[in-house]
């Protein structure tokens, strides 16, 4: 049964993403391409595949429920899963984080949700594997479902998901309207492209590079896997270029994610930003 909190979450959320906060930009479907490309579209849990570098890749894609009904553009979410979620089943990716929240709310969840899922390989391969079929699917889906709001696209990822994303966001930040990293830090080598770059430079090139983002970071305090001290560095070089940056420290360890998505105050927030 869903929760009074979460459901006051979803009218709050559905209120804000269906053109309710007072903002200017067009939000009806024809704005956007029109209802779907004829007919009915499928709702709910839709599996999909991409091909990168010749291999199939897995991800899911939530359409709300009211997807062929409703007259507005619907925003888009694309969660990047962690480490344990890694595989080939198009599946594990929706069982933790975001994916229990959509499947708890299915029948009002205002937004389009992309669950990409990286394969179980380690190291930089795996990594740059996950960043791309991430980006790939999120275009896939918006050339998809014409319903689906260019200008209200954010990304949120938790541990491992939270470093692929701050990647993700650095080298695609035009895309990104949001970004939510949970018990995440940034892999300076990654950004750079150089192993003899230090955390705290890597921390100042993602800096510049999503100067343009808000970004809205949650880490717990005692979390075990990855310091919240981190959080406090990537708080320092970002507030220290200016950019659009918060930071909530949780009493707690590593995960504390479903206590971040049950949060009322990050989807009033999340709804609210547009390119």
């Amino acid at each position: 049964m869903r929760s009074p909190r979460l459901a006051a979450i979803l009218v709050v959320a559905g209120v804000i993403a269906c053109g309710g906060a007072g903002g200017s930009d067009c939000v009806t479907a024809s704005c956007n391409g029109g209802g779907g490309g004829g007919g009915n579209v499928q709702t709910g849990f839709v599996s999909k595949s991409l091909s990168d570098g010749g291999t199939t890749y897995g991800y899911q894609v939530f359409v709300p429920a009211n997807y062929n009904t409703t007259s507005a553009t619907i925003p888009v979410i694309v969660f990047m899963h962690g480490s344990a979620e890694k595989g080939s089943d198009n599946q594990a990716q929706t069982n933790v984080g975001l994916g229990p929240v959509v499947k708890a709310n299915a029948s009002n969840f205002p937004a389009i949700v992309v669950f990409p899922q990286g394969p179980a390989i380690e190291g930089s391969v795996g990594n740059e594997i996950f960043d791309r079929i991430t980006v790939s699917a999120l275009d896939k889906t918006l050339l998809e479902y014409s319903k689906a709001n260019p200008k209200r696209v954010y990304l949120t990822g938790l541990s491992y998901g939270g470093i692929r994303g701050y990647e993700v966001a650095f080298r695609n930040a035009a895309k990104f309207a949001a970004w939510v990293p949970i018990s995440a830090s940034i892999c300076a080598a990654c950004i750079s492209g150089s192993t003899s770059t230090t955390q705290t430079q890597g921390f100042q090139l993602a800096a510049q590079g999503l100067k343009t983002v808000p970004i809205w970071e949650f880490h717990g305090d005692t979390d075990p896997q990855i310091s919240v001290n981190d959080s406090y560095g990537i708080k320092s070089a970002f507030t220290s270029n200016g950019d659009p940056y918060q930071l909530t420290v949780i009493s707690g360890g590593h995960t504390i994610w479903d206590g971040v998505y049950a949060r009322a105050d990050l989807w009033a927030w999340v709804y609210q930003q547009t390119r």
